[in-house]
């Protein structure tokens, strides 16, 4: 045990470890990225300058010019020049100056790329105008507006310390002694806390000067975005961190001690070895307390519960009323044995009542697959298959057809909800429909009736969508109408499919006043009408996925020229195919009719 204690908590240590530095590298990247941030905000409230100032002042021509200068560098201090180039003249305000204007050529970086550091979408551009240790000038320059332009190139060129930027930097220390500076794209120091430093200009060249040792990683620093490097200066090592800002491309770095990061490091480690420790040892004599005072009377109790699972229910158990343990155990088995007892009493009832209720349903499955049509003589021209696969022993789909003279009756529905009472609704509407249908050339009377027989009395709130058609088998002609039910499918032998996109009424048994209407629909020679239920589009799998409308689709498509029980076979296998061991979730049900022309 002490081999296992200690090889988990050399695993642990080092885990703590490692996850210590990582932590460590991200609260870096979070503190650059803050400082990004920042100098991202204070960016634009410089870069809104021009559109502030230039929507508050009315600036008709450079008459005004003076006092538009004058009271931009009042109202922003922080600003040490400002000048506005229009018309090859330059109009320059300083502090402690007065406006003056300047005959010289308009001043105009926007195309020289590579002094430019920075351009936005209104054409303004940043430059460094003047680098000094420790007061670098910025400079922001943005056209004027049209309006003051009349037709003649301009911009204003804002001027001011790189330090309004960058003065909040010297109040973060990322580490005890540690500290923050930032360099450009090409290694160029821009801020950093030691004047001596920046006097040497590039990071690079003042780590050479210094004999400073630098790993590998260093080599990235120009390209990478975000990184890290350890510096070696003096017999103390360092860690840089460094991130890229998004706008200038400047590098923000951090730079701690490795001793101070190793010292949160052992600090962390050492709280977790105290507290693994506490709890294992804590833990390790809990277990023998047990094991001493619990454990040892078991054997008969395990040997009494193995003779019970064999038969023996009468068996007594010891007991100890000096141990409390033992004596809850020797009443909860006691209690086990009883309800086992009881158990397999009510097991027997309820397996017999069981046996009955399955017998009943087996014959209410067979009473009900009598109300399902029974195969019809048909003419020639008209070919007719359907099928119901019930999801339990009984079950709501219905499909039902018959023929009077020369029309062809035939419907499909889903009565709502599952098992006995879906059911009995399910034989009754049948049994309605063909009472109803029989005396009617109307799909939409045919609704009605149904409709007005289940708003009767509906206390149970069931009700059943429904397709009914009649169609002239002379012609091929179909009335129709859909009681909210999944829209059927014409197939063409050619291999077209389409939906049967006519208005869909309201299920039937819900509004009790609702008049359903019915349209016509004209089946070409070799065409096919396929109705089904919800069962078929819902089927799911055990990934949650649905058969849909697009699977069905696809299994039809390459059997359109088949015969109607071919295709509806094919969907069958399909969607078995698509749900696998899922299991049928509900009921399956499909009717196909195919026209074959006007008969000879």
């Amino acid at each position: 045990m002490l081999c296992i204690f200690s090889l988990v908590f050399v695993c642990l240590y080092a885990s703590a470890k490692n996850f210590t530095h990582t932590y460590i590298s991200h609260e870096m990247n979070d503190l650059a990225s803050n400082i990004c941030r920042t100098l991202k905000r204070k960016i634009d409230e410089i870069e809104q300058i021009p559109q502030l100032t230039f929507g508050k002042e009315e600036i008709n021509d450079s008459t005004n010019f003076d006092h538009f200068l004058s009271r931009m560098i009042n109202t922003y201090p922080f600003l040490t020049q400002i000048s506005l180039h229009h018309n090859n003249r330059t109009y320059c305000k300083s502090k402690g100056s007065v406006s003056h204007d300047i005959a010289e050529n308009n001043a105009n970086l926007s195309a020289d790329t590579k002094q430019i550091l920075y351009k936005n979408s209104r054409e303004g551009y940043w430059y460094i105008k003047s680098r000094n240790a420790g007061n670098t000038v910025l400079c922001y320059c943005e056209p004027l507006p049209s309006s003051l332009k009349q037709n003649k190139p301009g911009h204003l060129e804002l001027n001011f310390y790189l330090k309004h930027l960058t003065n909040f930097i010297q109040d973060i220390k990322p580490s005890p002694s540690g500290y923050i500076f930032i360099t450009d794209q090409e290694g160029n120091f821009l801020i950093h806390p030691k004047s001596e430093v920046i006097r040497y200009g590039n990071l690079f060249h003042y780590l050479k000067e210094k004999h400073i040792k630098c790993c590998d990683k260093i080599k990235n620093y120009l390209t990478a975005g975000t990184g890290n490097s350890y510096l070696t200066k003096e017999n103390t090592r360092y860690c840089m961190y460094y991130h890229t800002d998004s706008i200038f491309h400047w590098k923000i770095n951090s730079i701690c001690p490795c001793e101070e990061i190793q010292s949160t490091s052992d600090k962390f480690c050492l709280l977790f070895l105290f507290i693994f420790c506490i709890g294992f040892f804590t833990l390790l004599g809990i277990i023998i307390w047990i094991v001493r005072h619990s454990l040892f009377p078991l054997g008969e109790f395990t040997k009494n519960v193995h003779n019970i699972c064999n038969g023996k229910r009468n068996l007594l158990f010891p007991t100890n009323p000096h141990n409390k343990e033992l004596q809850e155990l020797y009443e909860s088995f006691a209690y086990m044995q009883n309800n086992i007892t009881s158990y397999i009493k009510e097991l027997k009832r309820t397996t017999a009542e069981n046996e009955k209720i399955t017998t009943e349903i087996n014959l209410a499955r067979k009473i009900q697959k009598r109300f399902l049509p029974k195969p019809i003589d048909l003419p020639p021209n008209i070919e007719l298959y359907g099928e119901l696969k019930q999801s339990k022993s009984v079950g709501g789909d219905l499909y039902e057809y018959f023929l009077i003279d020369n029309r062809l009756y035939f419907a499909i529905g889903d009565v709502s909800g599952k098992g006995v009472p879906a059911a009995l609704y399910m034989a009754s509407i049948i049994k309605l429909f063909r009472y109803v249908a029989s005396r009617q050339n109307s799909t939409a009377e045919i609704c009605n009736t149904i409709n007005a027989h289940m708003c009767d009395n509906n206390e149970d709130d069931m009700y059943v969508t429904m397709a009914i058609g009649i169609m002239d088998i002379n012609t091929g002609v179909i009335t129709f109408t859909n009681a909210g039910h999944p829209r059927p499918l014409i197939i063409h032998q050619n291999g077209q499919i389409h939906t049967l996109n006519k208005y869909t009424d309201v299920p039937i048994g819900i509004l009790e006043d609702y008049k359903f209407s019915e349209f016509t629909y004209t089946l070409c020679q070799g065409c096919q009408i396929l109705l089904f239920t919800d069962g078929i589009t819902d089927a799911e799998n055990n990934n949650g996925n649905f058969f849909g409308q697009g699977r069905l689709m696809e299994c039809i498509q390459q059997v359109t020229d088949r015969s109607p029980q071919f295709i509806v076979s094919s969907i069958l296998k399909g969607i078995h195919s698509h749900i696998k061991d899922a299991g049928q979730s509900d009921d399956f049900t499909i009717l196909s009719i195919l026209y074959n022309g006007i008969p000879n």
